[in-house]
């Protein structure tokens, strides 16, 4: 247990968040980018399991 959340709490937490982020990610490439620069179902799930990763490479690429 951490701060009083278990593994399973812990875990729901970090796919949940990937998940809106994800969405959020997918929502604004559908609305700026053509529908040729958009996730494919392998990208979807990388990017929910490594949302810290991809967060950081958006926020990069953002500011340019």
């Amino acid at each position: 247990m951490i701060h009083g959340f278990s593994i399973f709490q812990l875990i729901s937490f970090y796919i949940i968040f990937g998940l809106v982020f994800t969405a959020a990610v997918d929502f604004l490439l559908s609305k700026t980018q053509d529908e040729e620069i958009q996730f494919k179902n392998i990208e979807r799930l990388l990017s929910i399991v490594l949302w810290p990763i991809y967060l950081f490479i958006f926020i990069l690429n953002f500011k340019r």
